[in-house]
């Protein structure tokens, strides 16, 4: 799901020529987007700890080895 595309909102009328599996499919898609919505709002949390928090460069020297949420090492 790497489009560049601009999302908008239907109209009632468009959404009722849409096929229930077309709803279910954009629906689960929409679930999706979300949760890696939420996966980039951990990861940019923990940048910001490890970059302004408190005691910030004794913390990056220190977990130079830890990997933020959501990435392995």
């Amino acid at each position: 799901m790497n489009s560049t595309t601009t999302a908008r909102v239907l109209s009632l009328e468009e959404a009722a020529e849409f096929a229930p599996e077309q709803v279910v499919g954009l629906s689960q898609e929409l679930a999706a987007a979300q949760q890696q919505v939420d996966v980039f709002k951990q990861q940019l949390e923990w940048y910001k700890r490890q970059l302004f928090g408190h005691k910030s460069e004794r913390r990056i020297i220190e977990s130079a080895g830890a990997a933020p949420p959501g990435r392995a090492h």
